[in-house]
This record gives structure tokens, sequence and C-alpha cells, in this order.
């Protein structure tokens, strides 16, 4: 802890202080006998003195530098970590291992874990019945803490339905998106969702990688189409396909100023929502087989005109997709909303519905969510409202009171 090391700290000061005043005066105690017998002169004791507090300024930076030394190995681990899963990579492209490798196995969980993630064959989501998307009693619980963030949420998504993810600042949204892409292992629940190589995510600040124009617009680079085995890889986008997705989303003037093989630096050249269309534009690169996209707040430095042709592109463009957003203006994209809401204990109760201002067709729409059955009057209120809700602060008995086994439409 940070008194304990403080404690620490202070101690070894003190010891490495008194430390100094004794090896100054040790030396000319030691050889003062033989100086007064008159057996050395006062320049060797000088001598002695200089070469003892030589190694006490030795051994004090070494261990002055013990911190950093630490700190040096901790990093050279995880640099040799990150080393192994590109070498992973580069194997599973040269179809040495299957598109998921030792991490997840087509079909199966993902580990030992409290949240499980099923990711499901390509080929069994063919059919337009399939879910792309499936939670199931999702309960996510923070790595440090007590109350969860989300209590027993379920819902699924198929082709044509789309989800917008609203609520205050830190309540869990980002969290419950980190889970579905297989990054949040505490709490309980499963899911299930298509392929990695179906999926694509587009954060609210994406990473600019050092290189040129070309670069960045594919980064991360090509990959198997459609969840193919890796022998069939997709090719690399062309300069007109390139071309093509800057334009789509306003920002083919970025060609004028800089070549498409030209390095630059454009994580200091680009603003917030120039790097966010570019993002955008990547996902617009992805092989065909595309068909599941998460946006965390991937809008959210965009002015309203580009939001809407971002979300036009992207509804045309995948055949299911999630998002985190605040704007009212969301609402016109997506045919389902899931509100988050702080509760008194910490964690947070969610309400789910269609949406009301959705600018596309929901009559083919099969969004299912599992509605929660309240007690009392609450009862029939829940049976006839659109919405369905659940409490992260609810006992025990009233959560198993409000879980349904069986998923029914909204």
């Amino acid at each position: 802890t940070l008194y304990a090391k403080m404690c620490l700290m202070v101690t070894f000061e003190s010891f490495q202080a008194t430390m100094g005043l004794f090896v100054s005066v040790l030396p000319y105690m030691v050889v003062a006998g033989k100086y007064l017998a008159g057996d050395l002169d006062f320049g060797a004791m000088s001598e002695a003195a200089a070469v003892l507090a030589a190694l006490e300024r030795s051994f004090n930076t070494m261990v002055s530098q013990m911190e950093r030394m630490s700190s040096m190995g901790a990093q050279a681990v995880r640099i040799q970590q990150i080393w192994e899963v590109l070498d992973h990579i580069s194997e599973v492209h040269e179809g040495k291992y299957s598109d998921d490798g030792a991490l997840l196995e087509r079909g199966g969980e993902m580990g030992a874990r409290g949240v499980s993630l099923v990711e499901l064959p390509a080929d069994s989501l063919l059919r337009a019945d399939v879910a792309l998307l499936r939670l199931e009693d999702i309960t996510l619980q923070p790595p440090l803490g007590q109350v969860a963030l989300v209590h027993d949420l379920s819902f699924e998504l198929k082709s044509g339905d789309s989800l917008l993810v609203c609520g205050p600042s830190g309540i869990g949204k980002s969290s419950l998106l980190r889970a579905i892409g297989g990054l949040w292992a505490s709490g309980q629940g499963s899911i299930e969702r298509c392929a990695s190589s179906q999926c694509f995510f587009v954060p609210q600040e994406p990473y600019l990688c050092l290189g040129s124009l070309r670069e960045n617009a594919t980064y991360p680079g090509s990959f198997t189409a459609g969840g193919a085995s890796s022998s069939s890889a997709a090719q690399s986008p062309t300069d007109a396909e390139i071309r093509a997705a800057l334009a789509d989303v306003n920002i083919s003037y970025l060609l004028e100023r800089f070549d498409l093989d030209e390095a630059v630096d454009l994580d200091t050249v680009l603003s917030g929502g120039e790097r966010q269309r570019l993002g955008f534009a990547r996902l617009l690169l992805r092989p065909a087989g595309l068909r599941f996209a998460i946006m965390d707040e991937a809008t959210s430095a965009l002015d309203e005109a580009n939001e809407n042709k971002v979300y036009q592109l992207l509804r045309a463009r995948v055949a299911s997709y999630i998002s985190v957003g605040h704007r009212a203006n969301l609402e016109n994209f997506h045919t389902h909303k899931l509100n988050l809401e702080r509760t008194a204990l910490g964690g947070c109760s969610w309400r789910m519905g269609r949406t009301k201002a959705f600018l596309g067709d929901t009559a083919g729409s099969s969004f299912c969510a599992s509605p929660e059955r309240d007690e009392g009057a609450r009862e029939n209120e829940v049976a006839e409202a659109i919405l369905n809700r659940g409490e992260s602060g609810h006992s025990s008995e009233r959560a198993d009171a409000g879980r349904s086994d069986q998923w029914s439409p909204l």
C-alpha cells in the first residue's frame, strides 16, 4: 500500500544518510592507529577514505535504481507477451492455425471465466432468423467492486436490428461493449455472437499508426473475410476503394494534402472529428463478410450532418450494430434503445424498448429481450409496457422472480 511504501522509503533514506555519515569517518578510525604509530602518512589515509567513499556511492547508485530495474523487468515481460501474440497472428495468416487460434475455439467458450463468450460458426449465421448477438442473464461485476454494474441483462440482435446504449458517464456502457468483445471476464452470464472476423469495433478515439494515409485507412490490415480459411485472406483495398471510402465520410480533402503512400504523423495533424471519420472509413474497407459493428461513442466529435452520413453508411454496410452515445439524434438510426440509470446502491437499473424516432422500417425487426416480472401492481404495468426493466439493487429473491427462461419479442 501507499503508507507501507512511504514508511519503507523513509526508513531506507534514513539508513542511507546514516551510512553516508558513518562512511565519511570510518576509514580514519580504521587507520588512525597506524598513522599515529608512523606506519602510514596522511596521504595514504586520505586515499583509503576516497576508496571507501567510491564504494559507498556505487552501492547507493545500484540501490536507488532498484525500482527502475524492477519496472524495466515488468515492461520486458509485457513486451515479450505482445511479441508472442504478434507471432501467433502471423502464424494464423500463414495458415498454421485457425482464425481464433488457441484463444477461442470456434463454437466454444473462451477459457474459464465468469462471463462466457461463444463465437458462432460463420455458416450457422446464413439464415436471417439466427441471432448475431445474444446476451443471457449478463451481470457485470467490477474487478474491485461489490455492486454489479449491470444485473441480469438479456437480449438478442438479429439481422436488421440495432441497439443504442445510453446512460450517464461511468455507469458501465463501455464495460458492456468490452464484455461483448471478450475483454471483460468479471461477472456471470453467457454471450453468443458472430465470429470475430465478422465483427468490427469503432472506438471513440481511433488509434493512428505511424505511417502513410493508406496504412492508417486500412489499419489493422487485411484479414480473412467472412470466417473463411486463412488461405483465402482478403486482398488489400485498391487505391480507388480507399479514395471512395474517404470520400464517403467527407475527408477526401486529405488526399489533396497527403499522398496515399506519404509518411505523415496523422496523430498531430487530424482533429477529433477527422480521426473518427477515418476510423469509420476503416470499417468501410473491411472485407465483404463483415456483419456486426460495435460503436463506442464513435461519432461524439462529429456534427449532426456527418453523424447522419456515417450511420446511413453503417446501416447499408452491416446487418446489425450496437452503439454507445448520448445524442437524441442517434435514436433515428437504431431500432431499439437500452437506457442505463444509476441506483442508490451504486449499480444501475436498465430499461429497454423500441425507439420511436427510428427512420427505417421495423416491420422485419426481430429484436428479443427477456421481460422482467415484478410484484404487486407493477406486474400489470410491465405486462402492458414496451420497456423491460432490470435493477441491479434487487435482492436475490426478487432477481430470480424477475428473470425469464424464455425469449419473447417486445
